[in-house]
This record gives C-alpha cells, structure tokens and sequence, in this order.
C-alpha cells in the first residue's frame, strides 16, 4: 500500500506526499536562518535587537504552524462524502451523489518536462467540486479516491502545458491560481521585502 494512504472497509484516506512538507520546511529553513543570522548580529549592539528577535522569532512560528497544518491535511472518500481538510482553506465535504463525472488529465509542469496528474470532478452543470493534482498528493492515491469515488471517469493520457488545461477546463483552475490571489501574494511578498530592508536600514544606522 502506498504511503500516506489507509484504508477501512468503510472508507478511502489519503495524505499528501509527506517529502513535500519536509522539503519546503527544510528548505525555508536553510534560507531563513542564515538572513536570520547575520540581522541578528548586525542589531547585537542596536537597541532594536529585541523587536528584531522578536520578528524572526515570530516567522518562525509562523513556519511551524504552517507545516504543522500541512501534516493536518487529508481527503477521504466515505460511503456517502468526499471529504478535504485543506492547508489554509476550511474543509470541504461533498456528497458523492452530487459528482456527475470525474476528469483525469496529465499536465506539464511549469517549465519541466514532467507531466502531473490533475483530478478533476465536476457537477452536472459542469461546475468544479473537487480537484487533486500530483504535485500535492501520490499517483497512486489519486488513482484509489477515483476507484473509491466509483463514478464516470474520462482519463485522457496525452499530455498538455497548463494554460491549455485551463483554457479547456476553467474551472480547474484552484483559488490559489486565480488572479486576484497571486496580486495579493506578490504584493505581501514585496511589503515583506520592504519591511525587511527598511529594519536593514534602521539596524545599520542605529549600529
């Protein structure tokens, strides 16, 4: 069986790939710590070194918790529900009588020549109810919710770029990809960067 999933007689669990978590941690952390090193010796002598501990102490909780709620994520196929505990987003639970088909496609990812996965289930009016890709979660584990969810399912195994994947299929396209979040993403990310750089600034002045 394959790892990350469970199985009762009752119902189908599945986990996301758990080397995703680590990596992601592990990898914010080696970039993390050396900033963190070198802002904190620059304010050692400053009288802002304790608001800038308390910062880097905070985003470190923040790390934490983030991966935390990573491990916390599930989807599960019971005898009346698909269920999603999700990262960020509350948990969704749809009832399986109200999944008309499911789409499986392979999908390029962005700039490699490795095709993904995507699992898509839609409603009778074509409206998107669930959504797995292989970034996130196994091969083999997507293939057991759509055994368990046993309902028509068109597998296409020609592979497609991403954006023709949502040009044929809209509403595939997550909440993370949509515009308006990427806008706020990269907006808090440049609001981060200033911060950052302005408590350089105050740091190596004050020093």
């Amino acid at each position: 069986m394959p790892s990350g999933t469970s199985r009762t007689e009752t119902d189908t669990h599945v986990t996301p790939l758990p080397t995703l978590g680590r990596t992601a941690l592990l990898s914010g952390a080696f970039s993390l710590l050396p900033v963190f090193a070198v802002v904190l010796y620059l304010a050692r002598t400053s009288p802002a070194w304790p608001v800038v501990l308390a910062v880097e102490a905070v985003v470190a909780v923040v790390f934490v918790v983030v991966y935390i709620r990573f491990r916390l994520v599930y989807s599960r196929v019971t005898r009346t529900h698909f269920v999603k505990r999700r990262m960020l987003l509350p948990q969704v639970s749809v009832q399986r009588t109200s999944i008309d088909r499911l789409l499986l496609h392979r999908v390029y990812r962005t700039g490699s020549t490795e095709a993904l996965t995507q699992l898509l289930g839609v409603d009778s009016l074509g409206r998107r109810v669930l959504g797995m890709n292989a970034l996130f979660w196994s091969e083999d584990d997507i293939q057991r919710v759509v055994e368990a969810l046993d309902v028509q399912t068109t597998v296409d195994t020609l592979p497609m770029s991403a954006a023709e994947y949502h040009r044929r299929f809209p509403v595939a396209r997550g909440w993370y990809l949509r515009w308006p979040v990427l806008i706020g993403a990269a907006a808090a990310a440049l609001g981060v960067l200033v911060v950052v750089v302005l408590s350089l600034e105050s740091v190596v002045d004050a020093s």
